[in-house]
């Protein structure tokens, strides 16, 4: 299953290191990655200033923490509260992975109550329903189809603490990379190109 519409096969190393990776490591690099794409999507609707940015994102900036990017993402209306909600359960999970010396695996009592309250197989079948119902009407366009597509292989995996984690993951990945690439086309810049694996 592809994580990335963005550069798929420039970004297959990194997705392939999180699919073989122990709890842990899948986990902390997984938030990375979706944190590196949620600053990429929060840039492409500024002013496109280097030392200015730098200052912003950087070292102790007021934006260089994941905390803050998914809040001010969401003043920004790039996501909207439940993702919002969803965004801090991430990383609320990433850094018990990463600061709790003692929290190995996603079957961790303090990982699995986070993980529960994250969306589950039945939800993602839920939301496919949905989209193939608008397919099926002919209300969506190609795109609606297109995101149909990308679900399905989401429903046949297991309804475990680390797939609701991932699955997660690559849903707002998926949302994040299509609305960051029509953001940079809206404001005269060189969208990027999307690719599937």
């Amino acid at each position: 299953m592809a994580w990335t519409i963005r550069d798929a096969k420039r970004e297959k190393a990194i997705i392939d290191r999180i699919d073989q990776g122990d709890d842990r490591s899948a986990a902390i690099l997984a938030a990375s990655f979706l944190e590196d794409r949620l600053q990429k999507a929060i840039l492409a609707r500024l002013v496109h200033d280097k030392v200015v940015i730098g200052e912003m994102f950087k070292g102790y900036g007021p934006l260089a923490t994941f905390r803050a990017k998914i809040d001010l993402a969401f003043l920004m209306s790039i996501i909207g509260a439940p993702m919002r909600q969803h965004l801090h359960r991430i990383r609320e999970i990433r850094n018990r992975f990463a600061h709790r010396l003692d929290v190995h695996h996603f079957e961790a009592i303090e990982i699995k109550d986070l993980s529960r309250k994250l969306p589950r197989i039945k939800d993602i079948a839920i939301l496919h329903a949905s989209v193939q119902a608008l397919v099926n009407k002919d209300e969506g366009s190609k795109s609606l189809g297109f995101i149909a597509i990308w679900l399905t292989p989401l429903l046949s995996m297991p309804d475990t603490e680390r797939n609701a984690y991932m699955n997660t993951l690559k849903i707002f990945l998926f949302m994040l990379e299509l609305t960051t690439h029509f953001a940079l086309l809206d404001h005269d810049r060189e969208g990027f190109s999307l690719e599937m694996i």
